[in-house]
């Protein structure tokens, strides 16, 4: 059986790599990104435009991550995709037109 050799960006590799040493960062977008710039060299004693232009942007962090979970080389514990699910059914039940009609009909009535 040929097995692909998955080609990674410098970014996925550093997530891969932190995650894989403490699924805690798998759980938590801002100590993944906190751990990672702290790799990168940000210095709580410079200025924080400095320490922006030094380091990867959150959001470049944020997508590797994904992505690499898109790929099936990272899992998110079972509580996270609990809260994410909830967190979706809570916005659809919030925003839904169905929602939306039961509320105008209980202010018509």
């Amino acid at each position: 059986m040929k097995v692909n050799k998955v080609h990674l960006t410098p970014t996925e590799s550093t997530v891969l790599r932190i995650i894989n040493q403490d699924s805690v960062y798998a759980e938590d977008d801002q100590l993944l990104i906190t751990r990672i710039w702290h790799s990168e060299g940000w210095n709580d004693k410079d200025a924080l435009y400095v320490n922006l232009k030094r380091v990867t942007s959150a959001s470049t962090i944020k997508r590797a991550r994904r992505h690499l979970h898109q790929m099936g080389l990272i899992q998110y514990p079972e509580k996270v995709l609990r809260s994410r699910h909830q967190a979706f059914v809570d916005h659809r039940d919030k925003y839904s037109t169905h929602s939306f009609l039961k509320r105008l009909v209980k202010r018509v009535l």
